[in-house]
């Protein structure tokens, strides 16, 4: 896996681009925030999900929920997300995880 941490995108745009680029080559990311911050309460802790969609014109992306208790498919504003994941940091792994093919 490569680690993206959320520290290396300064802009919004630069995160948006990188998540543009990602579905656009296939690619599988895991995207690790803080769940609380995601979802506007105020319990914090640290959530992983898979990036499944960007819908660029309404600001959207879409993650699929592993927790038993989410709806598996979930649309999320690109800003929140982006927030989410600072609030979570570098520190606690926050950012995108990629899955890379290795050969054995």
């Amino acid at each position: 896996m490569i680690y993206h941490p959320i520290s290396s995108f300064v802009t919004s745009k630069s995160f948006t681009d990188f998540i543009i680029e990602s579905v656009e080559k296939d690619k599988d990311l895991l995207v690790c925030f803080d769940h609380g911050k995601l979802s506007g309460s105020n319990i914090q802790g640290g959530h992983v999900c898979l990036l499944d969609r960007i819908y660029k014109l309404k600001s959207l992306i879409r993650i699929i929920d592993p927790q038993q208790n989410q709806p598996k498919w979930r649309m999320v504003k690109i800003n929140t997300l982006k927030k989410a994941m600072e609030f979570h940091s570098d520190d606690k792994s926050a950012g995108f995880w990629e899955f890379v093919e290795t050969s054995v």
